[in-house]
């Protein structure tokens, strides 16, 4: 078998995986209304979910004596 006669093979298989890779990135957007995949985040993203957490974190410790009261002594703990 020469190189020729493997181009039309090569091209089958090369066109189904192009093909399902663009029809499950089609159908991802499709069931998620058009957002991007998590994994494709940018910086703005990542810190925006560090600020999320640490406002969570914090509303968490106001509403909470016990954890306000851990949170003070941790800030003035002496070494």
């Amino acid at each position: 078998m020469t190189w020729v006669e493997v181009l039309p093979v090569f091209g089958i298989i090369t066109g189904g995986l192009v093909f399902i890779g663009v029809g499950l990135d089609a159908a991802h957007r499709l069931f998620h209304y058009g957002k991007p995949h998590r994994y494709a985040r940018e910086r703005v993203e990542y810190r925006m979910e560090a600020r999320d957490e640490h406002i969570l974190h914090f509303r968490s410790i106001k509403d909470n004596p016990k954890k306000l009261q851990r949170e003070i002594n941790s800030i003035f703990k002496k070494n």
